[in-house]
């Protein structure tokens, strides 16, 4: 990394360890351990603190435990809210299709904070289930919003070409941590109406789907 003064955060814990041969791997999208895992957490971890230009490493022993290190850069700059960035208030009904819980809980909270109600879903299936269901009620979705890739399901992109198969004029919202990823560059080519990359903040979220249901 480059010179300079970093925050530097240390997770440690006491467990097994990792083998040596498997310490190269670990930040790979969707290689994981579990049974239960989808080899995202790590990935996505680095992904994130390198955007915000600092590292993620890892040591580890086996029988002793492992430890991440994060190295953040440091500023004595006070943060100033970029006037374009205010939180735009909204209403609609919103439909969110993420295969991590936490991330539904995320957008869920956020939309309704903002005026929105939100329903979320975990998979391609389910996302059409509730999309048809609400057509068929009269309550029918202002706009979806579907990750990118989804473990052993069908992505944001494969979803959306079913719902539209259904409703042309349905109205997709692509989500990603990936950025270099072509959807995400060239969301209206792939049909999507807006993008959010991850990590997304209020403020942004906002904006863009307001821009999105204008």
């Amino acid at each position: 990394m480059p010179d300079g003064r970093y925050v530097h955060i240390s997770v440690k814990d006491d467990g097994l360890g990792v083998p040596e041969e498997l310490l190269g791997r670990i930040f790979d999208p969707f290689f994981t351990t579990k049974a239960s895992g989808n080899g995202l957490g790590l990935s996505t971890s680095r992904s994130i603190i390198e955007q915000h230009g600092g590292s993620l490493t890892v040591r580890s022993t086996i029988g002793q435990g492992t430890v991440f290190d994060v190295y953040m850069r440091s500023s004595d700059a006070v943060p100033q809210r970029d006037p374009e960035q205010q939180v735009v208030a909204g209403k609609g009904h919103i439909l969110v299709m993420d295969d991590d819980a936490a991330m539904r809980l995320v957008f869920q909270r956020v939309l309704e904070r903002l005026g929105y109600t939100c329903d979320v879903c975990s998979d391609g299936d389910e996302a059409l289930h509730r999309y048809e269901d609400a057509m068929r009620s009269g309550t029918g979705y202002d706009a979806v919003i579907l990750d990118l890739t989804v473990p052993g399901g069908q992505g944001g992109a494969e979803v959306l070409v079913r719902l539209k198969a259904i409703d042309p004029a349905a109205v997709g919202v692509v989500t990603s941590g990936y950025t270099d990823d072509d959807v995400l560059a060239n969301y209206e080519r792939h049909g999507f109406r807006g993008r959010l990359q991850k990590p997304v903040g209020m403020a942004e979220l906002s904006a863009e789907m307001a821009r999105v249901l204008a």
